[in-house]
């Protein structure tokens, strides 16, 4: 499966955004949400908090994050962070360029520049691939399945008070690679509770201007509101980046994705990837060189790496199977817990006072 791996991780993109759209917001808003994520094959699974606060362009950021597996888990506990996990408080100042790290234990701060002119642009600098070659490299695999489906199941229900309406969006990716003929199969599921509550739409109002000062701080393209909300950006930049989507694919997902209604109150994510047939394992080791046809590096050769290493090396390793064979990479579940449209203290956009700088 390492030789389509690049190609099967964009769908994680998709999932991960649509969970996390709600991790900004603007003006006198503040936003609770929760995070309960399964790790990548595993490793990094948590358990995340998160308050967000915004007014004009100042933003702070409340955050607790609770490693639950045995190895970070345990790390995280015996750094002193116990049970509850680690706490991180941050403060962005877009209207004066400056970002302060708070630690509350300590009453210590860190100041920090958001934006310096040595970073580079994204618009100054085009993409290349990752194999820095500076050529594009052969592309040995074909699309054989590439099906991507928005669902209104009709089905509706009150959650944290939010009236909810469900969607369900599924990615159904299948590849061969032409030179071994092995088939993978990605497969992206994505639940979704949404609401057309009015203060989901006064937040995303409030956001797209916060948004839109972050960027041109950063002297960077602002993305369609669509782009941001489902990850078509980074999808379309990565994607064409390594000709496997078209300009008639991205159109056809921004249509399909344009009929859901309202934004995610809940979002659970499952994403299944895995070699349906003419596997590697079942074949003889090709020469060293010849295992995949894209070692060019990314997400997705990191993924197909650890996924294939744990199934080979601890098959108990704590991934699960479908009944199709395929593995779960990952699963996420996110909600938000409430929204506060009311006047936030400007004392919440400044370092405390008595704190040191550290």
């Amino acid at each position: 499966m390492t030789n389509v791996n690049s190609k099967v991780a964009l769908t994680a993109v998709l999932g991960l955004i649509v969970g996390l759209s709600f991790s900004t917001v603007r003006a006198d808003v503040k936003i609770q949400s929760l995070t309960h994520f399964g790790g990548i094959v595993g490793m990094g699974a948590s358990n995340i908090t998160d308050t967000s606060y915004l007014q004009a362009h100042k933003k702070r950021s409340e955050s607790n994050t609770q490693f639950t597996g045995a190895v970070l888990g345990t790390v995280q506990k015996w750094m002193s962070h116990g049970d509850e996990g680690g706490n991180s408080v941050t403060i962005y100042r877009i209207d004066e360029n400056r970002k302060f790290i708070l630690d509350n234990g300590k009453k210590t701060y860190q100041e920090q520049p958001i934006y310096t002119p040595s970073q580079p642009s994204q618009e100054a600098k085009p993409f290349a691939s990752p194999n820095n070659s500076g050529e594009q490299k052969e592309n040995d695999v074909r699309v054989v399945k590439n099906e991507f489906k928005v669902q209104d199941t009709g089905k509706s229900q009150t959650i944290n008070g939010f009236q909810t309406h469900e969607y369900l969006v599924t990615w159904d990716l299948e590849t061969e690679n032409i030179k071994t003929h092995e088939h993978a199969r990605s497969l992206m599921t994505t639940e979704l509770w949404n609401s057309e509550d009015e203060r989901f739409i006064a937040v995303r109002k409030e956001q797209a201007a916060y948004d839109q000062a972050y960027a041109q701080l950063l002297h960077m393209p602002m993305p369609s509101d669509m782009a941001k909300r489902y990850g078509l950006l980074q999808i379309n930049v990565s994607a064409k980046g390594r000709g496997q989507l078209t300009d008639k694919d991205m159109k056809v997902f921004a249509d399909k994705l344009s009929k859901i209604k309202g934004f995610p109150v809940v979002t659970d994510v499952k994403w299944e990837a895995g070699c349906i047939s003419n596997c590697a394992q079942d074949q003889q080791t090709p020469p060293q060189g010849q295992q995949s046809s894209d070692n060019s590096g990314g997400l997705g050769s990191l993924l197909g790496s650890l996924m294939s290493k744990n199934s080979a090396q601890n098959p108990q390793s704590g991934q699960q199977k479908s009944t199709d064979g395929l593995t779960t990479i990952f699963q996420s579940h996110s909600e938000v817990q409430s929204i506060d449209t009311g006047s936030q203290p400007a004392s919440l956009f400044e370092v405390p006072a008595g704190y040191a700088k550290d």
